[in-house]
Parts: C-alpha cells; structure tokens; sequence
C-alpha cells in the first residue's frame, strides 16, 4: 500500500484485505458488505475529503457491485449454461463468470460515478475488458518483479521487463483497438 502511494483506493482495498484475513485467522465469518461500510466510514472520520476522492468513490462502487450482484448474476450464468447443455460445462461458466460477468457487476454499480465525474459513459467497455482483464495479472507480477529486481540487480530487472513486455503491448494494442469503435462511447 504504501509502494504504490497509498492513495484512498488503494487503502480501502488493503484495509478490507487485512479484515478478511484477521476474521479468517480467528475462525470468524466476514460480512462483506459490512467490512465495506465500516472500513469506508472509518476512512471518512479520518479524512471526511475522501469522500470527494473519485478513485475512492469508484473502488467503493465497483466493490459494492461485487458484493451485491456477483453471486446473483454468477449464479444466473451457470444455470443459463446448464439449461442449454447436457454436458458438464462448470470450467466454461467459471471462465465467463470470472472475465464476463464479474465485471459486468463492478460496472454497473460504477457507471453512475463515470458519467458524472467524466461525462461519457463507454459502451465498448463490456466488451472489451474480458479480453484485457484476463492478462493483467501477467502484466501487474511481471512488471512488479521487474521495478524490484532492477533495484537489486538491473540487468536481471530488465529481463523481467522483457517478460513483461508481450502482456503489457498485448493490453495497450486492445485498448486502442476497441477506442477505435464508432459510437463505443456515450458522451454526456
């Protein structure tokens, strides 16, 4: 958290984590939904400006988005998938309810935030993420390995950066193919 600058999101996200695993470290059930409230009123006493932060409010909205709709609409795709298939097709509904559906439920609970705070609401974005999400965690590890290797030993950072360099370019090229679509874009 602090590597990264603290900010509010980032913070939020680390003060939920800790939670989590403190209530599973003591054989306790963690409320979500409560850990969320209480770990963003507790953030909100200490700085009331966090409030106005927009990468506060959308990591809040996307979280609560999760929280609200992930297993409704998770369990919607499975017994979609079952209905039309008599074969076992659990790793398929996992695929798409992990890359399709989870985002689709961060995004809804966030697109409120976008519209007000950047005017335009994307459309392509619910197409286009579950082609990129799938590869950021290759993007995140391989160039967080690079940034702390190279402190240590520079030449093995680069070759690291190097690891990193297909999944990063594969990202950018997506992005800026899908910006090219017309009328991707709602403009408020």
């Amino acid at each position: 958290t602090v590597l990264v600058g603290a900010e509010a999101a980032v913070v939020r996200a680390a003060a939920m984590g800790i939670v989590a695993l403190f209530a599973r470290m003591v054989g306790r059930k963690q409320w979500s939904l409560n850990t969320l409230l209480g770990i963003a009123l507790l953030m909100c006493l200490w700085n009331p400006l966090y409030v106005w932060d927009v990468g506060f409010q959308l990591s809040f909205f996307a979280t609560l988005g999760l929280i609200l709709y992930a297993e409704p609409f998770s369990a919607f795709t499975r017994n979609l998938i079952a209905k039309f298939s008599k074969h076992d097709l659990s790793t398929f509904a996992k695929i798409i309810n992990d890359n399709v559906v989870l985002t689709f439920a961060a995004q809804l609970t966030t697109i409120p935030i976008m519209a007000y705070h950047f005017k335009r609401i994307s459309l392509i974005s619910f197409i286009a993420n579950p082609f990129i999400l799938p590869v950021l965690p290759a993007v995140m590890i391989a160039s967080g390995a690079a940034v702390f290797t190279s402190l240590v030993i520079f030449p093995l950072g680069q070759l690291f950066a190097w690891a990193a360099w297909p999944f990063a370019a594969y990202t950018i090229r997506l992005v800026e193919l899908f910006n090219q679509v017309p009328h991707g874009t709602i403009f408020l």
